[in-house]
């Protein structure tokens, strides 16, 4: 069982914290918990035939752990997913050099892509959030700013709604 003050310190000085979500229904048990820093989920606990509860998320118990552990290990994944080669793009003519995280290309939108950021959360009810994160023009190379609101959501029938846009 996660502990939410475990989840609870100072990262680049905002607040993080651990969220509960839960199976609207409370009948078949499902329950989802991610902290704000990268939107990390860190554990899924859902029921096996029997009715009891698994967590099938590789996860951590604390900050300290999200912090120190893989950058991507369940995070959302933005400002862009994947490897830019030789971190540059060439986007209406004009080529928009990137910061290299990895060796001499992008991975996973930049040393201060979303995995590494912390996330506005507003907890709506029991079984949803909503996350917003904002990325500046020009940050980590790539042009225009763009805002980023995610919807996580516990369904009824034990899933995990993931809804994002971008603009």
């Amino acid at each position: 069982m996660l502990i939410r003050e475990r989840f609870q310190t100072l990262f680049e000085g905002a607040r993080t914290d651990l969220f509960t979500l839960t199976n609207p229904t409370n009948r078949h048990g499902m329950v989802v918990k991610f902290t704000n820093l990268g939107a990390k989920i860190v554990q899924i606990l859902v029921p096996d035939r029997a009715g009891v509860l698994g967590d099938v998320v590789l996860g951590v118990d604390n900050i300290a752990d999200v912090i120190a552990g893989p950058l991507s290990m369940g995070a959302f994944i933005g400002r862009y997913a994947g490897r830019i080669g030789n971190a540059r793009f060439t986007l209406d003519g004009r080529t928009h050099a990137l910061t290299a995280n990895a060796g001499a290309h992008c991975l996973h939108g930049g040393a201060r892509g979303s995995r590494v950021r912390m996330f506005d959360v507003q907890q709506v009810d029991a079984s949803s959030a909503r996350l917003a994160l904002t990325f500046a023009d020009g940050e980590d190379g790539f042009p225009g700013e763009l805002k980023l609101a995610l919807t996580y959501e516990v369904t009824a029938d034990n899933a995990l709604r993931i809804c994002f846009t971008a603009s």
